[in-house]
């Protein structure tokens, strides 16, 4: 489910009970000690400090990495945090995983990386069936999903699990949200020239993960965007999820000119949002390629049959 952004005033009494939210680490521990209060309290107001300045400008998944290195470096304090906590590091910024995005944190991730592997080994040795369902051999991951942006084979990972764990997180991303943009823009994106940053194997399983998770089509109650982005309903918003619902492999009526409106529509929308190169009915046509959409009815299609089977 896509997560709302918290308003400053819930932000700040969330963040002082939990230590919480994007970009959120964990706190030193309470103490009754007068010094241990102060470094929690420092730490507090300086987390809170960068949190703001991660939603403002906003750092994400799709921000490029020199972006995010620049921010972190421009906190002394998250910079030695991330360093302390680099699980919630690449759970907040996966693109850092890519090889030779890591920057100051290239080593770590690269030794965390190392020992995952080498227990997945182990572990495919020994036919551990744990997370079997997740890999395209039906054997245990070749190393944890959090670093499958990072493994030559994606560490086995089906291609809708390596997305799904791109925007909504791994691991450690269960707890503090790390979701900022609704689907679609994430979609939007990788159907950009603006996704060119990342490798070009990075990002075909991405935007290939993106049309086999079948989680992006927006509806007419879209407040959420209208109250976080300025998005706008039109009387056509919806129509392309509608006619999506009645499409089936082999058998895909006209989409109409309402759903094209739509399509055109919400593309500009994600346009204009993330300052993508394109115009909406260029990233629409991407869109509605047999290259994305067919790929998506296609996974679409073999789901139903193995849900029969």
């Amino acid at each position: 489910m896509w997560r709302r952004r918290l308003s400053p005033t819930i932000w700040r009494v969330t963040f002082k009970a939990m230590g919480w939210g994007r970009w959120g680490f964990p706190l030193p521990p309470s103490s009754n000690a007068p010094s241990g209060r102060g470094l929690r309290m420092a730490q507090a107001a300086a987390q809170m400090d960068w949190q703001r300045e991660a939603e403002a400008q906003p750092i994400t998944q799709i921000t490029h990495p020199k972006d995010v290195h620049d921010f972190i470096q421009s906190h002394p304090v998250l910079a030695d945090t991330c360093h302390v906590y680099p699980r919630y590091l690449i759970a907040y910024a996966p693109q850092l995983t890519v090889r030779g995005y890591g920057g100051p944190f290239e080593e770590v991730i690269e030794a965390m990386y190392r020992r995952s592997v080498t227990q997945s080994e182990r572990k495919r040795a020994a036919n551990d069936p744990a997370g079997s369902g997740l890999t395209a051999d039906g054997r245990h991951p070749g190393c944890d999903d959090e670093f499958v942006l990072r493994d030559p084979e994606f560490g086995m990972y089906g291609p809708a699990h390596i997305a799904c764990g791109f925007v909504q997180g791994n691991s450690v991303a269960s707890g503090p949200p790390v979701q900022y943009y609704a689907y679609i823009e994430y979609l939007a994106w990788m159907l950009s020239e603006a996704s060119c940053w990342l490798p070009a194997p990075v990002r075909e399983r991405l935007t290939l993960g993106m049309a086999e998770w079948p989680v992006w089509a927006w509806t007419e109650y879209e407040g959420r965007l209208i109250e976080e982005f300025g998005f706008e309903d039109q009387p056509f918003t919806g129509k392309f999820g509608a006619w999506l619902n009645k499409a089936r492999l082999g058998d895909v009526p006209s989409l109409g000119s309402a759903a094209a409106m739509d399509v055109n529509h919400r593309m500009q929308f994600s346009s204009t949002l993330l300052k993508l190169p394109e115009d909406g009915a260029t990233l629409a046509e991407r869109f509605l390629a047999p290259e994305f959409l067919g790929v998506h009815l296609l996974a679409r299609s073999r789901r139903g049959r193995q849900r029969l089977s």
